[in-house]
């Protein structure tokens, strides 16, 4: 889920899991990417902020947050943090910012390409790091 953007104010919705006390960190627009961390891949998080902002100016949001947060295993990472290995999720927040996700009118004219080329540039970036070939 990286191409759903919304540039707004207001237009992001938060996990209702977010503690109270940490919203104020959370941007308000659904303009950015997300890379979310559990506290054993904040070494991950870090380097691949590192390689994604060398390539693009992209809009980043990485955070390390603690498992009890429900919202940060509702993807393909979770599987790697359960066996101890350090992972990312990296998204658009999906149902957070998107009114389509899931729906009949989650076509590919909803999405943002321009948007979705320079997160794939940061992306390839942080992998060039992470990987020591940078």
């Amino acid at each position: 889920m990286v191409g759903f953007f919304v540039d707004e104010k207001n237009s992001q919705q938060l996990p209702p899991g977010i503690p109270k006390w940490l919203r104020w960190l959370f941007p308000t627009r659904g303009n950015f990417l997300a890379a979310v961390a559990n506290p054993r891949s904040w070494k991950l998080c870090w380097q691949f902020r590192r390689g994604f902002k060398k390539a693009t100016r992209f809009p980043l949001f990485s955070i390390v947050l603690p498992e009890r947060i429900p919202e940060i295993h509702l993807s393909d990472h979770r599987g790697f943090w359960l066996h101890g290995f350090p992972a990312l999720m990296l998204t658009d927040t999906s149902f957070l910012r998107n009114p389509n996700y899931h729906q009949w009118t989650d076509t590919p004219d909803t999405l943002d390409y321009d948007r979705m080329a320079m997160v794939t540039l940061g992306v390839a970036s942080a992998i060039r790091r992470i990987s020591g070939c940078n």
